[in-house]
């Protein structure tokens, strides 16, 4: 067999099997991530339809709430309009609000007036019995100790499972006392099912949760379901994929699972990339291949070929023994070492190199040589300037015809800016996905906290419209104090948001003009303590304060009015906040201190992070920029932040910022 025949084989061997594992690879990992994305669609799909579900469930707590808070109904529950049921519960408003059931309950459990309707056929039915176990005085839906209380969720019936809504039936106005539950329900039945699938246009089933007849499928998943993992996605085949959810009933207890089916389009689609890519691979290996068969046949130009590569090549070329030591070395090896070539022969390559490699110099030469593998491994190298280069050397065998390695040819590129590149662009993409993730939290952060304000604002502004003539003077202030704190709560979140902003981004600049530090606290506590809705009592002591001082005074107040807010926000009743100005030298020590809820020590490393809120906060609302925005702040004056906690006891916040920033009030 001739040497081209055999080294014809050996590439189409290498070919091979350099496919094989490629195929291997890009299988687990290509498809690997295309599973990954085709259960997040998945997921995303189930909880549209597990949403509508929701959204039908709104609607009936919607319809229930305006029947249940009606003047009409409440003298009808009370025995004072007997044309109530005539004139309102006949078929066509079944109908027309979408109820399979109308409860009325007096009080007592009574059942003033009751109604089931089957909407397909249009006629009234029997009551189902299982409604007897959810009427006692003391169920779920007639536990109403509380004029406001909303019970309402999924309950199975004999004849399948129902959405249910009980409110307590009030006036119009929301008045009481009680005069009973009005509980309306829907049945989710397989009409509505079918209707849920054609309107987001997927394939889906319902079962109960203790169906003796389950399918395998709905089975086993039975056991893989819990409230930990409410949701699990199977594969059904290489053509369908399958999400189900658990869906609890109004106890909380599992009461349905919900399947939704879906053409696995996403993984046919990786089957198909993964396909080109190999089509693509093949055709570029043949190539490589012919390329390596066509060079090979040049060999006998080799030592013609290395003298010139030596003397003309760009990159630092050096020549070793088989045992490491230098022999010769190219030009650009002498331009950057200034010329040593001499110094550096007879020398270890390890020399070379001022930081140890990993694995050790050595054994690279060692498998170079022993097993005629090329090496390839990035090294440091300090040039005649005394500057560190980055390089990337690559180490390659040279034997003779009887097969022994003769020399070792290694050449080191400079990748010093490259590899400065790849640290920047890693440092801007972390930076970019840090905002992606910092805007995405910021607008889910800003549509909750606008929300309760907005809210507050409409309430109070529709009752001094609709009532004034009916308000007291007192209820009417009142109402406009909710109206303007409402309005600073929303201005105090967008000077945290834009002062946020302004620091991610690297624009806060400071507006540095002297002021009245003291009568700044001293006006922010005054604003506080008419703000706070409960009794507390605010300490300010000044007497060793600066009496002038060169700072951002708009960042000062935001400072000094997060620090107190926050203070006042996490102290209970009856308690006092204290606020003490000092002067130390060139610095105004500016300390705030409360006796509130504490900081948990496991999460006091967190407390400046973005959104970050202590797991012991409660219902108190806040957003978790405050504490950020301060220590952002008060960085930018050049100054610093401190803290002490302990549950139960208080904290205690600790500024030093300089009297004077540099820069300004000169």
């Amino acid at each position: 067999m001739t040497l081209r025949r055999k080294i014809a084989i050996i590439i189409a061997a290498s070919i091979g099997g350099l496919l094989l594992v490629i195929y291997l690879l890009a299988r687990v990992i290509l498809l690997a991530s295309f599973e990954h994305l085709e259960q997040d669609d998945t997921r995303r799909n189930l909880e549209r339809a597990v949403n509508a579900l929701g959204e039908e469930l709104d609607h009936l707590t919607a319809t229930t709430t305006d029947w249940a808070y009606w003047d009409d109904t409440y003298t009808f529950i009370q025995g004072e309009n007997a044309d109530y049921v005539e004139a309102n519960l006949i078929d066509e408003v079944f109908v027309n609000l979408s109820l399979n059931l109308a409860l009325y309950v007096d009080p007592s459990g009574k059942i003033v007036f009751s109604k089931a309707f089957d909407l397909d056929h249009e006629q009234e039915i029997p009551l189902s019995a299982g409604l007897n176990n959810y009427l006692s005085p003391d169920g779920l839906l007639l536990s109403n100790a509380d004029s406001s209380s909303l019970r309402r969720g999924i309950i199975v019936l004999d004849d399948g499972p129902m959405l249910v809504v009980a409110r307590p039936i009030l006036t119009s106005a929301k008045q009481g006392p009680s005069g009973g539950t009005l509980i309306f329900g829907y049945r989710l039945d397989e009409a509505w099912i079918a209707r849920l699938a054609e309107s987001n246009r997927v394939s889906l089933a319902m079962r109960l949760w203790d169906d003796r007849h389950l399918s395998a499928d709905f089975r086993i998943v039975r056991t893989l379901l819990s409230g930990q993992s409410p949701t699990v996605i199977r594969t059904l085949g290489d053509n369908s994929i399958a999400g189900y959810t658990l869906i609890t009933d109004i106890n909380g207890h599992p009461a349905l699972i919900l399947r939704a089916d879906f053409p696995r389009r996403i993984y046919a689609h990786g089957w198909s990339t993964l396909t080109y890519f190999m089509i693509l691979m093949l055709g570029l290996l043949v190539f490589v291949g012919v390329v390596l068969l066509l060079l090979l046949e040049k060999t006998v130009l080799a030592k013609t070929q290395m003298g010139t590569l030596l003397e003309h090549s760009s990159d630092v070329i050096i020549l070793t023994h088989p045992d490491g030591t230098i022999k010769r070395v190219n030009p650009a090896f002498k331009r950057m070492f200034n010329g040593m070539a001499q110094h550096f022969d007879g020398q270890p390559l390890s020399v070379l190199f001022d930081a140890k490699l990993d694995p050790p110099l050595t054994d690279i030469l060692h498998t170079v040589v022993e097993k005629r593998e090329g090496q390839q491994v990035d090294v440091s190298v300090q040039n005649k300037a005394q500057n560190q280069v980055e390089a990337s050397m690559v180490l390659s065998p040279i034997w003779r015809g009887n097969g022994r390695v003769s020399e070792v040819f290694c050449s080191l590129r400079d990748i010093t800016a490259q590899k400065r590149l790849e640290e920047q662009l890693r440092k801007t993409l972390a930076r970019e996905m840090e905002l992606n993730d910092l805007k995405s939290r910021l607008i889910s952060i800003v549509s909750h906290e606008l929300r309760t304000p907005l809210a507050t604002i409409q309430l109070a502004n529709e009752a001094l419209a609709e009532y004034a003539d009916r308000l007291t003077d007192e209820r009417k202030q009142e109402k406009r104090y909710q109206i303007k704190s409402a309005i600073q709560r929303m201005v105090f979140l967008l000077e945290d948001i834009v002062t946020l902003n302004r620091a991610e981004s690297g624009k806060l600049k400071l507006e540095l003009l002297p002021f009245d530090l003291v009568s700044l606290c001293q006006t922010i506590v005054d604003n506080i303590r008419v703000s706070i809705r409960h009794n507390l009592t605010f300490s300010l002591s000044n007497d060793d304060a600066c009496s002038e001082v060169c700072m951002d005074q708009r960042l000062v107040q935001l400072i000094v009015s997060n620090l107190l807010s926050n203070a006042a926000k996490y102290s209970p009743p009856g308690h006092t906040v204290y606020l003490d100005l000092k002067c130390e030298g060139e610095e105004s020590v500016i300390q705030v201190r409360d006796e509130g809820i504490g900081i948990p020590p496991e999460e006091q490393r967190r407390l400046f992070e973005p959104f970050f809120r202590a797991g012991n906060v409660g219902a108190v609302t806040g957003t978790g920029l405050g504490l950020t925005i301060v220590k952002q702040a008060v960085e930018a004056h050049k100054g610093t932040i401190t803290f002490e906690s302990q549950i139960g006891v208080g904290t205690t916040f600790t500024l030093r910022i300089p009297n004077k920033v540099k820069g300004g009030c000169e």
